[in-house]
């Protein structure tokens, strides 16, 4: 049977779905096909409705990216959320490829950033260190 709230397909006895756990007492029966025929075009809509939303949202890294400017390194975390900000823009246009690339490239200068912050950190403890004689 047939999940109504995500489309996926359950075994015939089980009482909630296996992908996001609703009940599945108003579910869909699964029709009967040929076995050599996996899957018939019902089964193809149900399948791209459920891939749909899911596959084509992009994590744009913008909090990520926020947080690096702020607390670790600003010239770098600027470029983050730079990149960051024309993730959901080309998302939106329909270029996803496009948008991973750039959400990709948010992530890389974000983790430049944290890294940096945090040798940078090191760094300035370790000369408090010696300038305070311990």
């Amino acid at each position: 049977m047939f999940c109504t709230s995500c489309g996926e397909k359950n075994s015939a006895g089980a009482s909630y779905c296996a992908m996001c756990g609703t009940e599945l007492s108003h579910a869909i029966p699964v029709a009967q096909s040929d076995p050599r025929d996996p899957l018939d075009f019902e089964d193809l809509d149900r399948l791209e409705r459920r891939t749909s939303g899911a596959s084509r949202r992009v994590e744009n890294n913008l909090a990520k990216a926020l947080l690096a400017t702020f607390f670790c390194c600003l010239p770098l975390g600027v470029v983050a959320v730079v990149f960051a900000a024309q993730v959901d823009g080309r998302t939106r246009a329909g270029d996803y490829n496009g948008a991973r690339r750039l959400a990709a490239q948010a992530d890389t200068w974000a983790n430049f950033s944290i890294g940096l912050g945090l040798v940078g950190g090191m760094i300035y403890f370790l000369a408090m260190m010696v300038a305070s004689g311990i």
